[in-house]
């Protein structure tokens, strides 16, 4: 499975526990890392194997997460696809109502492109099903909204772009979470 091919111990700490409690605080009571670091691993819950676990050990998972994104979206995807009997071809995540900082000549430099807009695709569906999947994105974003609510997601101020696509992942994973329960 997923454990065998990923190296969770070779970090230094337990990995697998710090992803579990990060992934468990967004399902139940979304916060901060330092929140749930002080007071909701020490105070509010126990998770067995997360007491010897610092602030850093967080943060770092998160870049764990990020740096095995595609073979944890693989596996999730064909568990979650054979259990519910899914044939799922486009998976779009919504990140509107997150803070990225950006480079203002960087924006100048792509404004040849506004008014257009760009898809990228993993998948073996043609550019039209791809553009026309893409216009249907109303149903999806519904979701979102409710997911948002749900997993009460709010800007993200971090240094390095990895940690916040980790910590956009780790919301995704405790999404699945809750859907599960």
């Amino acid at each position: 499975g997923l454990r065998a091919n990923l190296t969770l111990r070779s970090q230094g700490f337990d990995v697998e526990r710090a992803l579990f409690a990060m992934v468990a605080n967004r399902a139940c009571a979304p916060c901060s890392k330092l929140y749930c670091w002080e007071q909701w691993l020490k105070e509010e819950v126990h998770i067995p194997g997360t007491q010897g676990l610092s602030l850093q050990h967080l943060y770092r998972a998160m870049d764990f997460l990020e740096a095995n994104k595609e073979p944890i979206e693989r596996e999730i995807f064909h568990r979650v696809a054979d259990l519910l009997n899914l044939d799922v071809q486009v998976l779009f995540y919504d990140t509107t109502s997150l803070h990225f900082e950006i480079d203002q000549e960087k924006i100048k430099a792509e404004a040849r492109y506004d008014g257009k807009w760009v898809l990228r695709a993993n998948t073996d569906l043609s550019a039209s099903d791809v553009a026309l999947k893409y216009k249907q994105l109303w149903q999806v974003e519904s979701l979102f909204r409710d997911t948002k609510s749900l997993l009460e997601t709010r800007p993200i101020f971090h240094q390095r772009d990895d940690t916040i696509r980790g910590h956009v992942f780790c919301s995704f994973l405790a999404l699945i979470l809750r859907k599960a329960l």
